[in-house]
């Protein structure tokens, strides 16, 4: 008999900031789950575009819709896909009972069971994709809500790609009032405001702020990142540093196709590097687990670093202590 003592249904982080510039894709994405012959939708999209804030909305929208909850998988610390079954169950409070396996316990677990999933970060362990449609068919109620950079490529599957943020076009723009309608720049002028209240988007800096979301491609965690800055540097000065670092990247290689985004949250080609924490050196240099060393260019949050070789991007949301940490992804190769 399963333990099911401490199941936890409804964990979903709260979320402390409303969502911005979404409703579109919100009621799309819960239009689809609430159709009787989806039961696997994969939110996909480059890194930083929002994945895991849409889904959790969603979720939380569909709350009413699953009787038995909906269930938060974070798969960020996994990178074998042996321990995706082993995450869901932990996660479900589900204990191991006597020879049997984890995806025979899951599967007892579930069968009778009106639940919606969530896996977050599925990009890192595609090869389970297959355990998640064995789990689908053994399961007629549940659903699942993947966030991936990648799809899963299994039968069943629904992409629904998320865009980033709508952009002001930069060659006809209209009024400061107009241009806050624009989901992107609402939303660096929600984080502005958080981190100084008392800011305002005028006639004189709107074409800066809609300069930095754009330079940014409308993705809106380096735009929530930029605009939570904005009490260290005015919305100009912020401009010229993403302009100085882009330049910076792309000097010597003769080619700047290579920076794919040509934004500080670049798509991620690559596979995702994981390093645990990065030290501050001398030098403001960071020491990774493995022993290379990396320079740093640190702009108010958003960094940047690099080799001679590969090029790196990374969002430093802290340093207490001299230590860093966050995970690293390479984004391309830079010509020698």
């Amino acid at each position: 008999m399963l333990d099911a003592v401490n199941v936890q249904f409804h964990n979903l982080p709260s979320q402390l900031t409303p969502l911005i510039g979404r409703e579109q894709e919100r009621q799309a994405v819960c239009t689809l789950l609430r159709r009787p012959g989806v039961r696997l939708v994969t939110l996909t999209g480059t890194g930083g575009v929002g994945k895991t804030r849409l889904s959790l909305q969603v979720a939380t929208d569909l709350l009413d819709d699953f009787c038995d909850g909906v269930c938060f998988i974070q798969l960020a610390p996994v990178s074998d896909p042996e321990l995706v079954v082993a995450t869901i169950t932990r996660t479900l409070g589900i204990k191991e009972v006597g020879e049997r396996s984890l995806l025979d316990l899951l599967k007892s677990y579930l069968q009778d069971k009106h639940l919606l999933l969530l896996p977050d970060n599925f990009e890192q362990v595609l090869p389970a994709a297959p355990q998640l449609s064995n789990l689908l068919a053994a399961c007629p109620h549940v659903k699942v809500l993947v966030t991936s950079r990648a799809v899963l490529h299994v039968h069943g599957e629904h992409e629904y790609p998320v865009p980033p943020l709508a952009l002001p076009d930069l060659s006809h723009l209209p009024e400061s009032e107009t241009i806050s309608q624009y989901a992107s720049v609402a939303l660096f002028l929600e984080r502005a405001r958080a981190a100084r209240p008392n800011f305002t988007m005028t006639a004189v800096n709107s074409r800066t702020i809609a300069e930095i979301c754009v330079r940014l491609d409308g993705l809106p965690l380096a735009i929530e990142l930029a605009g939570a800055r904005i009490n260290l540097l005015p919305p100009q000065a912020l401009l010229t540093r993403l302009e100085h670092r882009l330049a910076v990247l792309t000097s010597g290689t003769g080619d700047s196709a290579w920076w794919e985004h040509k934004t500080l949250a670049a798509r991620m080609n690559a596979d995702l590097v994981q390093p645990k924490d990065l030290v501050v050196t001398d030098g403001g240099v960071f020491r990774l687990e493995h022993g290379r060393r990396y320079s740093i260019d640190v702009l108010s949050g958003l960094g940047t670093f690099w080799t001679p070789v590969i090029a790196w991007t990374a969002i430093v949301a802290g340093i207490a202590g001299g230590v860093v940490t966050l995970a690293t992804r390479q984004v391309a190769a830079v010509a020698a």
